[in-house]
C-alpha cells in the first residue's frame, strides 16, 4: 500500500510538473507557441532538423534497416550520420507525420518538448533527492531555461536533454532497490539520450562513470545510507550490467553509421578544436539579447562559447555543495568539476586525454 501511494505521488508530481513546464515554455519561448505551423527560428538548422524528422518517419515503415541511408548526397550511404540523426525524437513523432501533421508543426512540437520534459525530469530527480517539491521545481526551471538553451534556439538537438535527469533518477532507484528492472531503466534512458543527441550522449558517459561510480562505491542512494551487504552490491552490479547491455545494443548500429560517415567526411582537426575550446571567462558570457546581462558581459562573448548559467544557479550549486558533504553530494560535486573541466576542451585537463 505504501509503495503504491508513493508511486501515485510520483506520477501525480510528474504530471503536474509537465503541465507547469508546458505553461512556462509557452511563455519563455513566446511567440513560438502561436506560430507552430509557419515559423522556426531561422532557415538554417531548423529546416535541416525538420527534414531529418520527416525522413525518419518516411523510412521507418519502409526500410528501417536503411534508416541512415538518407536521400541526400547520392550515391553515398549512411548520409543521415552527417548530422545528429535525432532518432528517438524522430521515432516518437513519426505517427504525427503519418496522420498528416505538417512537418514544421512536428519540428516545433519536438523543439518545445525539449524544454518541457527536461524541466519535469529534473524536477522529479531533485525532488527524489531532497524530498522537496519546491526544490525540484526550482531545479527544473534552471535546467530547462538556462541562457545556454536560449542561445542555441535554432539547434534542436541541443534542446534534447530529456533523458539526462531520468537516467540519474533511475540510477538512484537502482541503488535503493537493487532491482534489475531499474537497471534496465538506466540503460533505456542513457541509450535514449544517445539516440536523442549524440553530443550529450557521449558527454554523459564519463559523467556517469564519475558520479554514479562514486555513489556506487559509497553505497549511497541519496540522502540515506544503504546497508553495505554483498547481496545488494551484487544485485546493483547485475542491474548495471543489464544497463550496459541495453546501451551497447542501441549503440552498435548508430556507431557503425557514424564511423562509416567519418571515413567520407573526416573529423574536426585538432587545431579547429583548440580554436573552439572555451575558457573560464566564457562562463560570464551570455547572448547579446539577454535583457539583464547582455550588455554587461558583452566583452566575454565568443560564438558557440556563451556558457553563463545564471547567478542563481551558481549560488544554489554552492549552497548544495556546502559542507558537511554526504557521499551523494560529493559525487555530484565531482561531477561539477568534471563537467567544467571537459567543457574547456583543450584548455582543460580531461578533454585532451579523451581526444587522444
Amino acid at each position: 500500500m505504501t509503495a503504491g501511494r508513493r508511486a501515485l505521488s510520483t506520477t501525480a508530481f510528474l504530471a503536474a510538473t509537465v503541465v507547469l513546464f508546458t505553461v512556462l515554455t509557452a511563455v519563455m519561448t513566446y511567440p513560438q507557441i502561436v506560430h507552430m505551423h509557419d515559423r522556426v527560428n531561422d532557415d538554417g538548422d531548423p529546416l535541416l532538423h525538420t527534414w531529418i524528422l520527416a525522413w525518419v518517419a518516411h523510412q521507418l515503415p519502409r526500410a528501417p534497416a536503411h534508416i541512415f541511408d538518407a536521400n541526400i548526397f547520392y550515391p553515398q550511404r549512411e548520409t543521415l550520420a552527417y548530422s545528429d540523426a535525432l532518432l528517438l525524437p524522430g521515432v516518437l513523432v513519426a505517427p504525427l507525420h503519418w496522420v498528416g501533421v505538417p512537418p514544421l508543426v512536428v519540428h516545433n512540437i519536438v523543439f518545445l518538448s525539449g524544454f518541457i520534459v527536461s524541466g519535469a525530469g529534473m524536477a522529479l530527480l531533485v525532488r527524489t533527492l531532497t524530498n522537496s517539491a519546491a526544490a525540484g521545481v526550482l531545479a527544473g526551471i534552471i535546467f530547462a531555461f538556462l541562457p545556454y538553451r536560449i542561445d542555441h534556439f535554432p539547434h534542436l538537438q541541443l534542446q534534447q536533454t530529456q533523458c539526462l535527469p531520468f537516467a540519474f533518477w533511475a540510477f538512484h532507484r537502482l541503488l535503493r532497490t537493487g532491482n534489475v528492472r531499474d537497471g534496465a531503466l538506466v540503460g533505456v534512458f542513457v541509450a535514449g539520450q544517445v539516440l536523442s543527441c549524440m553530443y550529450y550522449g557521449i558527454f554523459l558517459v564519463p559523467y556517469m562513470v564519475v558520479v554514479c561510480g562514486t555513489m556506487l562505491i559509497a553505497g549511497q542512494a541519496g540522502p540515506v545510507r544503504l546497508q553495505p551487504d554483498a547481496l545488494n552490491l551484487k544485485r546493483r552490479l547485475v542491474g548495471l550490467l543489464v544497463a550496459a547491455c541495453i546501451i551497447v545494443v542501441a549503440m552498435i548500429p548508430v556507431g557503425r553509421a557514424y564511423l562509416a560517415a567519418r571515413k567520407v567526411v573526416g573529423e574536426r582537426g585538432r587545431a579547429e578544436v583548440v580554436d573552439g575550446s572555451a575558457t573560464w571567462w566564457n562562463y560570464l558570457a551570455t547572448e547579446e539579447a539577454n535583457a539583464m546581462y547582455g550588455k554587461v558581459f558583452k566583452r566575454f562573448m565568443q560564438p558557440e562559447r556563451r556558457l553563463f548559467p545564471g547567478f542563481v544557479a551558481i549560488a544554489l550549486a554552492i549552497v548544495g555543495l556546502w559542507p558537511p558533504l554526504s557521499p551523494t553530494r560529493l559525487a555530484y560535486g565531482f561531477g561539477v568539476l568534471l563537467a567544467f573541466d571537459v567543457s574547456l576542451g583543450f584548455n582543460g585537463v580531461t578533454y585532451p586525454i579523451l581526444y587522444d
